[in-house]
């Protein structure tokens, strides 16, 4: 009788493979990596907009430190002056444009919820109907009804009052990411070279030249980007304070401030500074 033939490894692996039941092994690799990636989500969420912000302040603060540790002092003690000198004058900045701001808000707001009112719907009515009456038989009911009582697509009070609620935690949460911001920073100022170097040994030795050179370039770019927006923020801060004192608007340098530091963001500093 001939001799029984062994299955090689190759044909136990194909009938392995053709097993209806081959993909339960990969069940807990797939469940590890989901948990893992859902993981670094939320930690990212948290995270990763201090570290970001740290990282974009690290380089308009960089050049504080520099001059500070060339006087003799050690990087931590010129990182931490640095801090300190950067917060003082953020501090003065708030102490000098929040009370006119909010003088400036609270106005607004009044002449804004004037014009919610029953003449002002009636004229508005009869100039739509005037001018637009295709535009007036589609929406001119819904517009009429807005100018005379907003709530009702404003929503209700107990609408706003959850509303309130999930924004008090939204600003509990931004609150804890500027409070990380300041020990990112001083970290990311302290401690960044030799992040560099442990980062670096991970890399192949051939390649740790062009990774060095790559890395350098990419910080010089960033760099010089921030302080790129930084600039033209201040121009832009400077203009629309000559302008808002020739003017003669109310809180002329808070409002120019913010609407030349949101300048940055493509039309939400002109549209900001518009509309207070």
């Amino acid at each position: 009788m001939p001799a029984m033939l062994k299955p090689t490894p190759a044909a136990l692996e194909s009938h392995e493979q053709r097993s209806p039941l081959w993909w339960v092994r990969w069940v807990p690799a797939v469940v590890v990596t989901i948990l893992f990636l859902n993981l670094l989500y939320v930690v990212g969420s948290l995270a990763l907009v201090p570290v970001l912000a740290s990282f974009a302040l690290a380089y308009l603060v960089y050049p504080i430190v520099y001059q500070i540790e060339k006087r003799g002092l050690s990087r931590p003690v010129a990182a931490l002056a640095a801090l300190l000198i950067v917060t003082l004058v953020a501090a003065v900045i708030l102490f000098f444009i929040i009370p006119g701001l909010w003088e400036q808000s609270s106005v607004v707001g009044s002449n804004l919820m004037a014009y919610f009112t029953t003449e002002n719907a009636l004229r508005q009515r009869d100039a739509l109907q005037r001018y637009a009456p295709g535009l007036d038989r589609v929406v001119g009911d819904r517009i009429e009804g807005f100018i005379r009582d907003p709530s009702g697509v404003l929503g209700s009070p107990g609408t706003w009052f959850a509303g309130g609620l999930s924004d008090l935690f939204h600003s509990a949460a931004a609150s804890v990411d500027l409070l990380l911001i300041p020990f990112f920073l001083y970290y990311i100022l302290v401690d960044f070279s030799v992040w560099r170097e442990a980062l670096e040994d991970f890399i192949p030795p051939r390649f740790r030249d062009p990774f060095g050179r790559l890395f350098d370039e990419v910080g010089r770019i960033l760099q010089a980007y921030v302080r790129g927006q930084l600039l033209i923020s201040m121009l832009m801060g400077a203009m629309y304070a000559i302008g808002f004192v020739l003017l003669q608007v109310p809180a002329a340098a808070g409002i120019a401030i913010l609407a030349g530091l949101l300048s940055a963001i493509p039309y939400i500093g002109a549209v900001f500074g518009i509309i207070l």
